[in-house]
């Protein structure tokens, strides 16, 4: 199977059954539209896809490298619009900020297209 083809049945595993994965950064409030290609993080308690989802808005940030802002808006995300998954305080701020963090030094390449792969 060429390279090409394992990367696109990589990426159907990570959309999940129903064909949409989340944002990784903002989940679960927004549909992944690109993946990003990461290395195994060293030291993460449960082991990642070799991919991060991003939604639209998310990977403009990234692309941006506007670090602070895309976890300001993971943040106001998750504690908003009844999730209650976190708090809107410094700790979650800070917790937040250190996952990106995995991500800003696993990232292998730029963000994939995910239209078509469902």
């Amino acid at each position: 199977m060429s390279g090409d083809a394992l990367a696109r049945l990589a990426r159907r595993a990570v959309m999940g059954e129903g064909g949409h994965g989340r944002c990784d950064f903002c989940l679960p409030a927004c549909v992944a539209t690109v993946a990003y290609p990461i290395r195994p993080i060293v030291g993460e308690r449960t082991p990642r896809p070799r991919w991060w989802l991003a939604c639209d808005v998310c990977a403009a940030l990234v692309a941006a490298t506007r670090r602070d802002e895309l976890a300001q808006r993971a943040l106001e995300l998750r504690s908003e619009g009844g999730l209650g998954l976190l708090r809107a305080d410094a700790q979650h701020l800070e917790f937040i900020r250190s996952s990106h963090d995995g991500f800003w030094s696993a990232r292998e390449g730029e963000a994939e297209s995910l239209a078509g792969l469902a």
